[in-house]
């Protein structure tokens, strides 16, 4: 059998994306008898070799270790090119390899860990848990990195902090319980770092994980942190009432500081496509955007613009929430992915540079064994960047990530699921308009 599997990729944001990564897995029959990912390789609609990573998931029979067994599952990573509210059609077919991806350059020494993507390098130390110790942008095109073009400079106070009690305590006040390169190669690399916040002393307070996401030719991370309880009555087994153990706290977030120079912008967008541009005058001019939190949890979720103190505008829902600083040499735009659906959270810039990304942004209570979660996406880029890139990372990588989907008849034919019903499934007419409300609904 050979393999010729359509994939769709499909724009519902009405953003452009341009070599934006995609990463899908598909399902390879048993009877193709293909044993390795060598043998792949990923068309674009006129036939044309494309980029792309094949990852071998699973095995039939056995697991992806062992290559004498024909794959069930590949995880295939490429860039897509996607107009607004358009599809791609691509091909997963044989006849590899193909092109491979551009490589996420990892160096690791037993200080630090150095990222160079291309267009930007990324230190993330072993000693502090400042989540980038420092930051280089390549602004003249040239592959080299100087002092001249570091964003995040080292030493600075960066990190996530949690604040208890109006006592704050920050990650970089200790060094990380562990720091390792989960992911390198073509494409991507990510990192792990685990720690805990401390305060002054040995006081420490609630545990982190942070998962950090580099991408070949972009200058943008993705991090994905988390803010954990981690303690645990007994087992955690048993019934919580009356034994759970709850934490308080008054606030949580990341920080960062870009060095800029001179006049400092700073640009809001809330629930349009258009920004609100305010320059900053002074180190103590603070602009934010939060998400309200409501005392009545039967009211809906407001938002509202800060300039200093003076409300500027509000609305009900932020969905295109993101704050952007910038001098005339580079900036940073920032956003979360869940800001309107779970507040309260809040972005704010300061004249100084510092960004501060709150998650949550009020008063919250975690309870034991769980995590507070959030999606961040730090878009480091030189000021000549168009604000449309800038609104298609925030609006589409980050909150509507692309996805390569094989007809339904593939999936079920591959066999990989085992049993499924064919498709379109008689016994459940109505399946894809349930699926196609709930979208609508949430969107």
């Amino acid at each position: 059998m050979a393999i010729n599997a359509p994939l769709s990729v499909q724009e519902f944001s009405g953003v452009a994306r341009t070599a934006e990564a995609v990463r899908s897995g598909v399902p390879i029959p048993k009877r193709a008898g293909l044993l390795s990912a060598n043998e792949l390789r990923l068309l674009d609609a006129n036939g044309t070799p494309v980029p792309a990573r094949f990852t071998v998931l699973g095995r039939w029979g056995t697991g992806p270790a062992d290559a004498t067994a024909p794959m069930r599952w590949v995880l295939v990573d490429f860039p897509a090119i996607v107009p607004a509210l358009t599809t791609n059609r691509y091909t997963l077919a044989q006849g590899g390899p193909g092109p491979t991806l551009a490589y996420v350059v990892v160096d690791e020494t037993p200080t630090n860990i150095t990222v160079t993507t291309g267009p930007a390098r990324f230190e993330v130390s072993k000693a502090r848990g400042s989540l980038l110790e420092s930051a280089w942008l390549d602004l003249n095109g040239g592959a080299t990195f100087t002092a001249g073009g570091q964003i995040i400079a080292a030493g600075n106070d960066t990190g996530s902090f949690t604040v208890t009690n109006s006592v704050e305590f920050r990650a970089i006040n200790r060094a990380p319980l562990a720091v390792a390169v989960e992911e390198g190669g073509p494409g991507r690399a990510t990192i792990r770092v685990e720690g805990f916040h401390g305060g002054t002393g040995t006081n420490v307070f609630l545990r982190y994980v942070a998962r950090l996401t580099f991408f070949a030719g972009q200058s943008y991370v993705h991090v994905h942190h988390t803010f954990i309880e981690g303690r645990v009555i007994g087992g955690g087994t048993g019934d919580f009432p009356g034994a759970q153990v709850i934490t308080p706290f008054d606030r949580a977030g990341l920080r960062l500081r870009p060095s800029f120079s001179g006049a400092v912008n700073a640009s809001i967008t809330a629930d349009g496509a258009t920004p609100t541009v305010i320059a900053l005058t002074n180190a103590a001019h603070i602009v934010s955007i939060r998400q309200r939190t409501p005392t009545n949890y039967t009211l809906p979720l407001r938002y509202e613009v800060l300039n200093n103190a003076t409300q500027i505008e509000t609305g009900a829902r932020a969905r295109q929430a993101w704050l952007h600083v910038s001098d005339s040499t580079w900036g940073l735009a920032v956003s979360t992915r869940d800001f309107w659906r779970k507040g309260p959270e809040r972005f704010t810039g300061a004249g100084d540079g510092t960004v501060t990304v709150g998650f949550p942004a009020e008063s919250y209570t975690i309870y034991q064994a769980m995590g507070l979660a959030e999606e961040v996406l730090l878009d480091f880029h030189p000021a000549s960047t168009p604000p449309a890139d800038l609104r298609s990372h925030s609006q589409g990588l980050l909150k509507d990530p692309l996805f390569a989907v094989a007809p339904g008849a593939w999936y079920v034919g591959s066999g990989a699921f085992r049993q499924l019903p064919a498709y379109p499934c008689t016994r459940c007419p109505r399946f894809d308009q349930i699926v196609d409300e709930h979208f609508q609904a949430n969107m």
